[in-house]
């Protein structure tokens, strides 16, 4: 084995002259010739010995690379998983509110028409409430007014409650029920005049709550009107430009 006094000369002269490369390479390859021989003077076993344990570095080497790999792919194979998880569950709640909307029932007024409006006598107005739906509606509740306004009208009730009228609290699919609404004329002096004349409306405001088989609360408001000639000819009551949602 060579000296290690010699070996630091070596290197000392190495550091001296790193400009000189002749003289830089004549030291690298006495250095890999002093090591070759230091090589030749190992017995056998420890020859053996030496070879081995260098494999196994270069083995657990090539093992942890390769590990390294396999855990980058493992990690995108992961996130891909995830993704495509986050996608099923994302097309799938999609799906279920797309089936909600077409499912659920859909609660309102399909018309208001006069059902007498004579001299001398109340009026009587004829609300169909009806769910256009193709599921019930659970916990219905409806509240419906029948009111006389300066037409147009400036400001319309604004109805916050909803307790029950005779409605069933379940309206079937496609279903309907009538609700009537009275309005004693002789009240007010010459209100059935300008009525028909055009100077004041007859309003119908309505609230009408429930929830779908799917869980969901709804709120339907409407607002219609008849005046001038819509009462003259009792034709059906027309839906005011404000005052009507659904949701």
């Amino acid at each position: 084995m060579p000296d290690l006094s010699d070996l630091s000369r070596r290197a000392l002269a190495l550091l001296d002259q790193f400009l000189d490369w002749p003289a830089l390479r004549r030291i690298i390859t006495a250095a890999i010739e002093d090591g070759i021989a230091a090589l030749r003077q190992l017995s056998l076993h420890d020859a053996l010995l030496i070879w081995v344990v260098l494999l196994l570095v270069v083995l657990c080497i090539l093992v942890l690379r390769l590990a390294s790999r396999l855990s980058r792919l493992a990690a995108k194979q992961a996130g891909a998983t995830a993704d495509l998880a986050r996608a099923a569950a994302a097309t799938a709640d999609l799906q279920r509110a797309t089936s909600a909307r077409q499912l659920r029932a859909y609660v309102d007024v399909s018309s208001v028409t006069f059902q007498r409006f004579a001299p001398g006598q109340e009026i009587v107005v004829r609300a169909e409430v009806r769910n256009h739906g193709l599921t019930p509606a659970l916990d219905l509740t409806a509240r419906l007014e029948l009111t006389v306004l300066p037409f147009p009208a400036s400001e319309l009730p604004n109805l916050q409650s909803s307790p029950a009228d005779a409605m069933p609290s379940v309206l079937a699919a496609r279903d309907g029920q009538v609700i009537l609404q009275r309005l004693d004329l002789q009240a007010s002096s010459g209100l059935a005049e300008r009525l028909l004349a055009g100077e004041m409306g007859l309003h119908v405001v309505g609230l009408l709550t429930y929830a779908d088989v799917f869980g969901e609360p709804h709120v339907t408001r409407l607002s219609l009107v008849a005046s001038g000639e819509r009462v003259r000819g009792r034709q059906p009551f027309a839906r005011c430009e404000a005052g009507n949602e659904l949701t």
